[in-house]
């Protein structure tokens, strides 16, 4: 998506700017997913910090378990990956969930840990942009 379909004005051009500094992350994607709404986007994001966490302590849990509803989990986590940019995030999980369909459990448990830090990595640039961005109000 380019700038002028998102209607930037400087507030939005900042949380570009400031988004594109995140390792794995398009602002724009997750901009886009939202129709360029920044408040949308904002809410989706926070949203996405606050609830990941637990579905990746699921999906840790599940690994560990070789839990047939782990290709349903990490199905879940490369959704909501996409759905705000998370581009690394997203082709990450989908690799564990074609690899957990076809049971490569050696894999599934060799890669998930990397998975969840990457995740947990983006949650944190994420709250640090958050904090950096001043809503619209």
């Amino acid at each position: 998506m380019d700038d002028k379909a998102l209607n930037t004005n400087p507030a939005t051009d900042t949380l570009i700017k400031a988004g594109e500094a995140i390792p794995g992350y398009d602002i724009r994607k997750g901009l886009a997913a939202v129709d360029g709404d920044t408040e949308a986007w904002r809410e989706v994001t926070q949203i996405f910090i606050d609830t990941t966490p637990g579905i990746l302590e699921t999906l840790k849990a599940q690994c560990e378990e070789d839990d047939p509803q782990y290709s349903v989990t990490v199905h879940g986590i490369k959704g909501v990956c996409y759905s705000v940019g998370a581009e690394e995030a997203g082709d990450k999980a989908k690799e564990l969930e074609l690899r957990s369909k076809d049971g490569d459990t050696a894999f599934v448990r060799a890669h998930t840990g990397n998975l969840v830090s990457t995740v947990e990595k983006l949650i944190v640039d994420l709250t640090n942009l958050l904090k950096k961005i001043p809503a619209d109000r």
